[in-house]
Order: structure tokens, then sequence, then C-alpha cells
């Protein structure tokens, strides 16, 4: 996801959604649960139209199955499309924990399911960051410092450099508070050694995140390259 394009677009707060569910309820200042994706490539010279609309149709519906099989109901959750990715708000009720362990995980196991059937050019990576926030919508989309920093952690140029050259499905970042207050506390979640420190210096951005690769082994002694 371009971090100049981290704007809301293309999401209503009140549209009714498929099979006569109740609409989703705006975030009202709430803390909340903060979740992005950003597919890797998305506008590459090797996907036309139709392979960028079944690219979109795959990851919104391993999105809706995994936020399902991890309890955060899809159906619940304000979500906003980015055209090569989405911004989702969870439920303040839902522990945040849940956007890390086990959605990655689910994700990338419909991703390697995907790629295995499809051809190259509709293989699919995502980028993924999780942060928790007081989130506001002010009738147009989801404002607040606290999206716009979900946003630049998406964009950070070393979990992009993580994602390539690891060849993996599924590269998460982190914020710190994500980190230090739900990582490092509930270590059982996820092993804090599968973290790697990393600097988000995206436009007027200057912060400290952390970063993993789903299905790696943890890491030792690895020094961050700002």
């Amino acid at each position: 996801m371009d971090s100049s394009r981290c704007r809301v677009r293309n999401a209503h707060p009140h549209t009714i959604l498929p099979g006569n569910e109740p609409p989703r309820v705006p975030p009202d200042g709430q803390l909340c649960g903060l979740f992005a994706v950003d597919v890797v490539g998305f506008n590459g010279l090797m996907r036309d139209g139709d392979i960028q609309e079944y690219v979109r149709k795959s990851m919104y519906e391993m999105l809706s199955a995994s936020f399902n099989a991890a309890g955060v109901p899809w159906s619940g959750c304000v979500h906003e499309d980015r055209g090569d990715g989405v911004l989702v708000v969870i439920s303040p009720t839902i522990p945040v924990a849940r956007l890390i362990e086990p959605i990655p995980g689910l994700l990338r196991v419909l991703i390697r399911r995907h790629n295995r059937v499809s051809a190259e050019e509709a293989r699919i990576q995502l980028r993924v960051a999780a942060h928790i926030g007081p989130v506001r919508h002010d009738g147009h989309g989801l404002v607040g410092h606290d999206v716009s920093l979900l946003c630049r952690m998406l964009d950070a140029r070393p979990l992009r450099r993580m994602i390539s050259e690891s060849d993996a499905e599924v590269g998460v970042v982190v914020s710190s508070y994500i980190f230090t207050n739900v990582v490092r506390r509930h270590p059982s979640i996820l092993d804090p050694a599968m973290f790697q420190p990393i600097r988000v210096r995206v436009k007027e951005t200057r912060e400290r995140a952390w970063a993993y690769i789903v299905g790696a082994l943890p890491v030792s002694g690895w020094r961050a390259r700002w």
C-alpha cells in the first residue's frame, strides 16, 4: 500500500452487507485494534485487469475466512478498500492479540493454497500491519494519527525488503505498543524472538516497529538495517 494513498475511499460505514447482515457501526473515538494488508506487486506488469480482479476477490475471501476462523467476525469489522489492500478496524471488545495470532498464520495457509493452484501472475504475497489506538469516522472515512501510523508501518522499506528476500507468503509489522504490551507480556501467544526491530521512515513518520516473517524460525542476534 503506497502511503501517499493511505486515505479513505470506497467505503461507507452504513453499507448493508451481503446476506442481510446489519450495518457495521463506525468507530467514534474508541480504542480499537487496527489491521492493514497490502498485496505485494499488485500493479506489476504481469497483472492485467482480470488478474487484479481475481487477486482482489481472493484477498477478500481469505481475509473473511481468516477473521471468522480467529473469532473476529468479519461482518462486525469496519474495513476500507485501498485498491491493492484493505484497512480493517475491529470491535474494541475483541482482543487485539488475535490480529497477530492466529490471523496472519491462517492467511498464510490460505495463500499457500491459492498460490499452488493459481497462475504465477496471480500469486499473492501480503504485507500485514497491526496497531491499536483511538479511531474516528468523519463521515468520509477513518481518521486519526494511529490510522496514519498503521499505513506508514505497512509501507516501511525494511518490511518490504524482508518479504522480498524471504519470498514468504506473509510478512507482519506491529507497532512498538503492540510488541511491548501484547507480544512481550504474553510470549505464549507468539514468541518475541520471531520479531526483528525496524525503523519506520515514511514521509514525516519516524517510529520504531517490530516485524517478522510468518513461518520463519526465531532469529538470534539480528541487527536491524536502518
